[in-house]
């Protein structure tokens, strides 16, 4: 159990990493974190921290610019108040984690979050919240068989992200158009969805893209001479697809 009594360093204390370490707190013994808040740096990651949801008295660190609780064994709702007050997050990462929950609007409301990981942590819902994560860099939100429905269209408004993940997820319906818009874009995990429909063309403007994986959904038709350009011109050096359903002359695997 890590000792509780470091919330006597409250006022000072602005770091705490206790990244892949054998600690054991459990509910109420994981409360303590509530009285730092100082802290602009919290990583629990790889822990064994313990508690239903995430702990109520997170929602003091208003400081808090990095958040790490990625594979410890928080489970339950992901109350979205917590993070009301976390109005400085830059990294956020919750992966491995079982919440069973929709990506909370306080989190996509976070107007200087870059960094959003919630690999295998039992997301639910859509991914209608991306379109108010303006200033967002990286969002991996793989292995989450309960996040689905179409891509929205608001997609375009994320201008500036360069990695998008959703490898292993429930997303159906076609390509949006608007990944045209997302021209920072480097790289574009989409496989093992269910998703339908072409390729579109508007992928062609994405000059930055290195690495776009569609393969294991249900695309077919014929990938479009723009976005093949990509890799003939520009810097698409991974591409692959189902080379059964799709043809195409660039692709790695077919």
């Amino acid at each position: 159990i890590f000792p509780p009594e470091v919330k006597l360093l409250s006022k000072s204390l602005t770091k705490l990493s206790l990244h892949d370490n054998s600690i054991f707190n459990l509910n109420e013994e994981v409360e303590f974190l509530g009285d730092l808040t100082q802290l602009t740096h919290l990583d629990l990651g790889m822990t064994y921290m313990d508690y239903i949801g995430l702990p109520v008295a997170m929602e003091k660190l208003s400081n808090l610019e990095y958040l790490d609780l990625s594979w410890s064994t928080f489970n339950g709702p992901l109350y979205g108040s917590i993070f009301t007050n976390m109005t400085n997050l830059v990294h956020l990462d919750l992966s491995g984690n079982q919440f069973n929950s929709p990506v909370p609007a306080q989190i996509a409301n976070i107007s200087s979050l870059e960094f959003f990981s919630c690999i295998e942590c039992g997301l639910e819902g859509d991914m209608e919240f991306i379109g108010n994560m303006t200033l967002i860099d990286k969002l991996w939100l793989d292995g989450n068989p309960n996040l689905g429905g179409e891509i929205p269209s608001t997609i375009g408004l994320v201008t500036g992200i360069t990695e998008l993940s959703i490898q292993k997820c429930n997303f159906q319906g076609e390509l949006p158009s608007e990944l045209g818009l997302l021209t920072n874009i480097e790289k574009l995990w989409f496989a093992e969805n269910d998703l339908t429909g072409l390729v579109p063309s508007e992928m062609g403007l994405l000059s930055y893209l290195d690495t776009l994986r569609l393969e294991e959904n249900q695309i077919e038709g014929s990938v479009p001479f723009e976005v093949c350009s990509l890799a003939e011109e520009y810097s698409l050096a991974t591409f692959l697809v189902d080379c059964l359903e799709i043809e195409c002359k660039c692709c790695d695997n077919c």
